[in-house]
């Protein structure tokens, strides 16, 4: 065990701190000490926190305590830039060797690309403040005349605490490409750290400054449907003479019919020989997990084996644009389609018809109390229309779903019918599944925009109620349909 304090702590004298440089086994969990570039790059406000043990040898731990917060910024249409706060304490246990603290902030900006594409540009300040508490260091090197070495007596080397404080700086770029669900299909970064090389030695006659950090990320989606989503992940780090790469697939299971609720499973390898296992359950506002470190060949001095544990709670934020819908005025966000279906989607209405829907239901406050009318309303319903066994949406029908889901979210009395329909053909038993997994991405957008789930209602009808004839190609656009119908009840 001595020995190998030992040479932990020449290690951190001579200012590499490779050994304890280390990147979390859920980096995707902490993403302001990868690249601050990331402040900015989802739409979730949230807090994290990890907890991280790492056996060195036998006796010889490091327990690090991660905190970080995420803040994203919007104007009317986007998310323009985002702040990260970190917080870590390192250090080993029982014997208070060797501590660091660190706080560092970070600072983003987005910059929207055609067809989904996003670049972000981050900076980054820290502070670290490490110690080492030479008082408890043994050399076992004390000599004793006629009986030779005796391990058990102090070297009478000098003994004390010491300390050194720096600032660092860092800046990252990152490239990612979304889905129309938000979703991440690709991803790529860079950030350069140590930009300032601060002096970092315990001993002042041996001037050590800390190397450029290089640090490389990427993620490529390989296959996803409705409830996969199989992602293959790499980080390289390189840092003076020490590099390594994590490498590995993560798979994603969505559960049930949320988009909102999933595992995530995740096998990497990295070059110091170590496996690393983890699995986090994720819900729309909290993330719970673990990592394994695996260690083959008991070769890595400063890793044997590593457990992580991850707790988050999170937000979603949207753009500050206003709705468009309340519960006496439905404005329309497009023109309406040419060969509208007859009698699912009405054309432009006259102000007679606006009146009576803007009567339909009515609020009236008195004494500080919100009373329903019983009015019956208009039925306000929309009808999605599908490519051939497709069941994207376009950028105008997710708009209107998300100005459909500020007016469920206003009383508790309206709710949310949404039906499938396909056409004629393929057999009757995969429509019927194709018409409920339309219905079903709706539905998903809606609970994503904070409907809650008891709300909405899923109805598959697949080929059973054609509203045109499934002879021609025009009648079959016609069928392959969802219509979304809201009921005041």
């Amino acid at each position: 065990m001595r020995k190998v304090i030992i040479t932990l702590c020449l290690g951190i004298t001579a200012g590499n701190l490779f050994g304890q440089s280390f990147m979390h086994s859920l980096f995707d969990y902490a993403p302001n000490r990868v690249n601050p570039a990331f402040a900015s790059t989802d739409n979730y406000q949230n807090g994290i926190f990890i907890f991280r043990n790492q056996s060195a040898s036998q006796d010889v731990n490091f327990m690090s305590s991660y905190a970080e917060v995420n803040q994203p910024f919007f104007n009317e249409d986007r998310r323009w830039s985002g702040i990260s706060v970190s917080l870590m304490n390192d250090q080993t246990t029982g014997n208070n060797i060797y501590k660091l603290n660190q706080a560092s902030v970070s600072y983003a900006i987005s910059v929207p690309l055609i067809d989904k594409n996003e670049l972000s540009f981050g900076l980054n300040s820290s502070f670290q403040s490490k110690s080492l508490n030479r008082q408890q260091l043994v050399t076992g090197s004390q000599y004793v005349e006629y009986f030779g070495f005796d391990s058990n007596l102090p070297s009478g080397e000098s003994s004390g605490i010491i300390n050194k404080n720096y600032f660092s700086f860092s800046f990252g770029f990152s490239w990612q490409k979304v889905d129309r669900y938000g979703k991440k299909l690709f991803t790529a970064g860079y950030s350069l750290q140590n930009l300032n090389r601060p002096e970092d030695s315990f001993n002042e006659s041996n001037v050590n400054k800390l190397p450029f950090v290089n640090v490389l990320t990427g993620s490529a989606t390989i296959f996803e449907n409705y409830q996969w989503h199989l992602t293959q992940d790499v980080l390289f780090r390189h840092a003076g003479p020490s590099f390594e790469i994590i490498t590995g697939p993560s798979i994603r299971y969505s559960m049930g019919n949320s988009a909102t609720e999933s595992i995530k499973s995740m096998l990497r390898y990295s070059t110091a020989n170590n496996l690393m296992l983890g699995a986090v359950y994720d819900s729309k506002n909290y993330s719970v997990g673990g990592a394994f470190d695996i260690n083959f060949f008991k070769n890595n001095i400063s890793n044997h084996g590593t457990f992580e544990v991850v707790f988050s709670i999170k937000r979603l934020r949207r753009p500050k644009r206003k709705s468009k819908l309340t519960y006496g005025n439905r404005e329309k966000i497009s023109e309406e389609k040419e060969n509208t279906i007859d009698n699912e989607i009405q054309d432009n209405e006259s102000k007679e018809s606006e009146k009576e829907e803007e009567d339909a239901i009515k609020v009236e406050t008195k004494a500080g109390t919100i009373t329903y009318l019983p009015h019956e309303f208009e039925d306000l319903s929309y009808v999605f229309k599908f490519d051939f066994d497709d069941i994207e949406l376009t950028e105008e029908d997710e708009e209107y779903i998300y100005q459909m889901s500020e007016l469920l979210k206003q009383s508790d009395r309206v709710k949310v019918l949404i039906t499938g329909h396909t056409d004629n053909v393929g057999t009757e038993e995969y429509n019927k599944k194709l018409s409920f997994e339309r219905a079903k991405m709706i539905g998903l957008i809606l609970l994503n925009n904070g409907v809650s789930k008891r709300k909405i209602r899923l109805v598959s009808k697949g080929e059973t109620e054609p509203i045109s004839s499934n002879e021609t190609a025009e009648g079959r656009a016609k069928n392959r349909r969802v219509q979304m119908q809201l009921i005041y009840q």
